[in-house]
């Protein structure tokens, strides 16, 4: 786990010396928030996040949510996004921060949130299955290293 926690720290040291554009983005867009029509977006949901940041911080969210650790569809969902809006190299690597960090700092807030401030919340069968989520993606990453967009 310190090894993980290592990487995840130095891959964010090495994304905050990247020059970023910022523009507006939804910041809490994944899987629960995008509804889809067979293959087409048809609605997002839940804007209420919405900040100037990078758009790799938008990327990264929802392409954690809907890909997970599966290389082929993280290239397919790049691929997608590169059809609208090219992902610049440095980008790309904050892409990979980003979602690499979301495991573990993803954790850490419902770990605080339900044992340090005492959150209640209604459906926690839908909290239990995010936290096995997250731990299983900081598990992959563990094993996998940062490659997963290399």
């Amino acid at each position: 786990a310190s090894k993980c926690v290592q990487q995840v720290r130095q891959l964010i040291a090495h994304a905050a010396t990247m020059p970023l554009q910022l523009q507006p983005c939804l910041r809490d867009v994944w899987h629960d928030h995008v509804f889809f029509t067979n293959d087409e977006v048809t609605g997002v949901i839940d804007f209420g996040a919405m900040r100037h940041d990078t758009v790799a911080a938008d990327v990264a969210r929802l392409l954690g949510s809907l890909a997970a650790d599966d290389r082929r569809m993280w290239e397919v969902g790049i691929d997608a996004y590169h059809a609208a809006r090219p992902l610049t190299y440095d980008e790309r690597t904050v892409v990979t921060a980003l979602d690499a960090a979301h495991g573990l700092i993803g954790g850490t807030n419902w770990i605080r949130w339900l044992f340090v401030e005492g959150r209640l919340f209604e459906r926690m069968d839908e909290v239990e299955t995010r936290m096995r989520w997250l731990q299983r993606r900081l598990a992959s990453f563990a094993e996998q290293g940062p490659t997963w967009l290399t």
